[in-house]
């Protein structure tokens, strides 16, 4: 499912068995966002902020998007929140952080209960099962494609390169 925000086209992706609830208020023109993200996994996609702020809050941690932010969120009582972040300004704060830890593109920060905020380079492996999930929705871009035909020969050449920049190659060989 999906929820998109008419007055700044943001948008949340909400995968299975995920439970949320979505707040908002109205300041003239803008809505003020607060999502409660009680269990699960969701895809945000928040837009220009210009007037409003999105801010999602789980039971273990808050993020607040400043600007244009993308990040998912793994949420759950056993394992805490997992934040993959995409790209933009954005920052998280628990119960135990002085300071929000702000969102840095292609990282992972984590936050438990009652433990600090720590934050490493998201993994080709983590990256994968992003990329999965998208895929199961019919979500999933190829952000380019090339086909080439090698010169002087019966073999063409299909490059593939996806969201993560990871790029695959198909070659096939024909007869004329």
């Amino acid at each position: 499912a999906k929820v998109a925000f008419l007055d700044d086209e943001s948008v949340i992706s909400i995968f299975p068995n995920t439970e949320l609830y979505i707040n908002g208020k109205q300041n003239n023109q803008v809505i003020n966002k607060n999502i409660s993200l009680i269990r699960g996994i969701v895809k945000v996609n928040v837009l220009k902020q210009k007037y409003s702020k999105f801010k999602l809050t789980t039971q273990f941690s808050e993020i607040e998007c400043i600007d244009e932010c993308g990040f998912w969120v793994f949420s759950n009582e056993k394992e805490g929140d997992h934040y993959y972040s995409l790209y933009g300004t954005g920052y998280i704060s628990n119960s135990l952080t002085v300071n929000s830890i702000a969102l840095v593109q292609d990282s992972t920060i984590t936050s438990f209960i009652d433990s600090l905020i720590k934050i490493y380079t998201t993994t080709i492996t983590e990256n994968q099962l992003l990329e999965s999930l998208l895929i199961d929705v019919g979500e999933n871009k190829i952000i380019d494609n090339k086909i080439e035909l090698l010169s002087n020969s019966n073999i063409l050449e299909i490059k593939l390169k996806n969201n993560y920049n990871v790029e695959k190659k198909i070659f096939l060989n024909y007869s004329k």
